[in-house]
């Protein structure tokens, strides 16, 4: 997955730390 398009860059880092707070939310609840 490349982040070339600006808004994707932008938002990227975003989505990776929402995407990691609901795989440690799985985790921990499992």
């Amino acid at each position: 997955m490349q982040l070339d398009h600006p808004i994707l860059s932008s938002g990227g880092s975003f989505f990776q730390e929402n995407l990691w707070q609901n795989v440690c939310r799985v985790m921990i609840n499992n």
